[in-house]
């Protein structure tokens, strides 16, 4: 089974894990979920901390180092990722 971890998600594990629910925790710590976590939560919290909205433990970096070091997938956007049945509807401007 494939998780795909959202940012906030993220943060919270790594920041205050008592924030997450149960089912949430479970599947961040199971070995036998694919987890996958896209380049697009570390870009955003990278802005946060330069706007100084959010603190992080370490440098982003070493974030995605250790996410990847932790089985965690980073999922990549590429330019195809923005045409076709890749992009949502409203980015696209259709209703």
């Amino acid at each position: 089974m494939r998780t795909l971890v959202d940012t906030q998600s993220y943060y919270w594990n790594l920041c205050d894990p008592d924030t997450l629910s149960a089912a949430a925790t479970e599947a961040l710590k199971s070995r036998s979920r694919i987890k996958i976590l896209s380049v697009a939560s570390f870009w955003e919290m990278a802005i946060k901390c330069a706007l100084g909205k959010l603190t992080l433990p370490k440098r982003i970096e070493l974030l995605w180092q250790e996410a990847e070091a932790a089985g965690i997938a980073v999922l990549p956007i590429r330019p195809g990722h923005l045409t076709g049945n890749h992009c949502p509807i409203w980015v696209l401007g259709e209703s």
